[in-house]
């Protein structure tokens, strides 16, 4: 009897998978793409302010504000990015991010070819708008695995990522943070080619 009841429990427990699938989907997709909007304003609102104190330079706000779009495609690039390692796509991540790195390479290089140093934000911003658009095709059966969207199901699940985002964004802001201090160090020590320099020599 404890056998038949537990076989009845999975059995419930499988049939929910797929609906509670959806749910964490939809929520994954609804933080990421608030996440992504606010990202790109704050980087917007305050482009002058970002400019002065972390490259030195108020008069770079424009550049700020362009690298918002990266920073959003980015964001919404780890939607697909989730879903694919998730349902175990991984060599098909894989390929999708060698393409999208090639075509970034090529693009970034034309522009800053055609136009010069002052394109050269535009080129940073090629690459994670190619690795959305490369993982986008590749997880294109993203919207199969949807059903009609529960609320409050939606909701509980996107409680769920922040909590465990919020732990896992403090803990790679560590490393990234001291990274951008030294970098913002280097800046006012010197000048951002020197902050090139930098770069270089920590990679």
């Amino acid at each position: 009897r404890l056998v038949v009841v537990r076989r009845a429990r999975l059995g419930a427990l499988s049939e929910r998978e797929p609906e509670e699938l959806s749910h964490t989907l939809r929520a994954h997709r609804l933080v990421t793409w608030l996440l992504a909007g606010t990202a790109a304003l704050i980087l917007l609102a305050f482009q002058r302010p970002l400019a002065e104190r972390v490259l030195n330079d108020a008069t770079l706000g424009a550049t700020v504000a362009i690298l918002g779009l990266g920073v959003a495609a980015q964001v919404v690039y780890a939607t697909y990015d989730a879903f694919l390692r998730g349902f175990r796509h991984v060599a098909l991540l894989t390929r999708a991010s060698v393409l999208a790195n090639l075509g970034a390479t090529v693009i970034g290089s034309a522009i800053v070819i055609l136009f010069g140093r002052p394109a050269i934000v535009w080129a940073l911003v090629a690459q994670p708008v190619c690795l959305l658009v490369a993982a986008a095709i590749a997880g294109r059966s993203f919207k199969t695995h949807l059903i009609p969207m529960d609320r409050a199901r939606v909701s509980a699940a996107a409680i769920r990522l922040l909590r465990m985002g919020g732990v896992l964004s403090v803990t790679g802001f560590m490393t990234t943070g001291s990274q951008l201090a030294a970098r913002v160090i280097v800046a006012r020590a010197a000048s951002l080619d020197d902050v090139g320099y930098f770069q270089s020599a920590w990679a």
